[in-house]
């Protein structure tokens, strides 16, 4: 359809759209392309209508112009409607004897929409669109603030840690010998298919590691507390740091606010994003002095106009909390009364008036 469209537009036909585009399919069905009639007719149109998607997104300069998918890529297709499961298979339309499929739950929802996908591993996977009510978390009354890091990957203001797992640190060196492997192949070969296959399987075990331990987290931040309030990062800004870059990526920030997002939305619980320029790392959580000095490498933050001393994360997360809530304050916005027994405000006086006073961190 793409190289059709191409075609049209050289020879100065009129624009195409998805109701052409659609007849266009139905006439190929009945020349040359009689194979078109094994496939069901809404993946068909369901492809017709993404194209029209991906031309109207070009145009308005919010994509690059549609290009053709590699074939040693991952493919994917769309089943709008009629996908049910017979015992142990997976039936869609055309296809009446079912596929077989492994799953870790029992899918009993109707299904709306159903996208078939092959990964550059060669596994397929079926990803589902059911209407589902997801009863909300019961209310704690806390509220916290978090700090993203690197080498913690979430500090919060009640103590929890959330550790950092490096996944591609890890596996930097098989990824090294990997690509070394597949760069000596012969390109079109069944080996440099199965060594970048081999290659794939290694960068999917590093994306499923980090999804896996944000999810826990995310899940176990939105459990403990009703306002959660972070920071809006400009995490492409920090991947221009070359000497960062690499870190920041494996950290993933945009994927814990993107999970912090829906799960806040899901479980009935209010997240709220300050200014990215708000310093809450060089502002003494005692006093609110601002340390303009304060280096990366300094992991303890001392104030020295109340003497106050901290953990450089952990005092950043207090700040942060402080900045959500007076943000919800000033705004009027919070969906309930701001009277939460902010697990900051009594530690930070505990440390001011016994400085041996500690709490052990929950490390997740």
């Amino acid at each position: 359809m793409l190289a059709f469209r191409k075609q049209e537009y050289l020879k100065g036909s009129s624009t195409m759209n998805y109701a052409s585009m659609c007849r266009w399919i139905k006439s190929r069905k009945d020349s040359d392309c009689w194979w078109l009639k094994e496939v069901n007719s809404q993946s068909l149109q369901q492809a017709a209508k993404d194209l029209d998607g991906a031309y109207a997104n070009f145009f308005k300069g919010r994509a690059m112009f549609p290009t053709f998918q590699s074939k040693y890529g991952s493919q994917s297709f769309r089943v709008p409607a009629s996908t049910r499961f017979a015992g142990n298979r997976f039936v869609i339309p055309k296809f009446a004897e079912g596929i077989k499929y492994l799953s870790d739950r029992e899918i009993t929802e109707v299904i709306r929409v159903c996208t078939i996908s092959q990964s550059t591993t060669g596994e397929y996977f079926a990803t589902l669109v059911v209407e589902k009510e997801i009863p909300a978390l019961p209310k704690t009354q806390r509220a916290v603030g978090i700090d993203k890091g690197i080498k913690q990957l979430a500090v919060c203001s009640d103590r929890m840690v959330v550790t950092n797992p490096r996944s591609t640190y890890k596996w930097e060196r098989r990824i090294k010998l990997l690509s070394r492997r597949l760069s000596k192949k012969k390109k079109g070969s069944n080996n440099r298919l199965k060594a970048k296959r081999k290659l794939a399987k290694v960068h999917t075990k590093i994306t499923n590691t980090r999804k896996d331990h944000i999810h826990k987290a995310t899940r176990k931040i939105v459990e403990r507390s009703d306002i959660i309030v972070i920071e809006d990062l400009n995490t492409k800004g920090m991947l221009r740091n070359r000497k960062l870059s690499k870190a920041v990526a494996d950290a993933s920030f945009g994927e814990i606010k993107r999970q912090l997002e829906y799960k806040s939305k899901w479980y009935g619980k209010e997240l709220v994003k300050i200014d990215r320029w708000f310093p809450s790392s060089k502002t003494c959580a005692n006093c609110g002095w601002i340390n303009q000095s304060l280096k990366l490498s300094d992991r303890v933050f001392k104030c020295t106009q109340c003497a106050y001393q901290a953990d450089r994360d952990w005092n950043a997360s207090v700040n942060i909390l402080r900045q959500g809530i007076n943000d919800l304050v000033r705004c009027g916005t919070p969906s309930e009364p701001v009277e939460y027994p902010l697990v900051d405000d009594r530690v930070a006086k505990l440390l001011r008036s016994n400085g041996t006073v500690k709490q052990e961190p929950n490390v997740l």
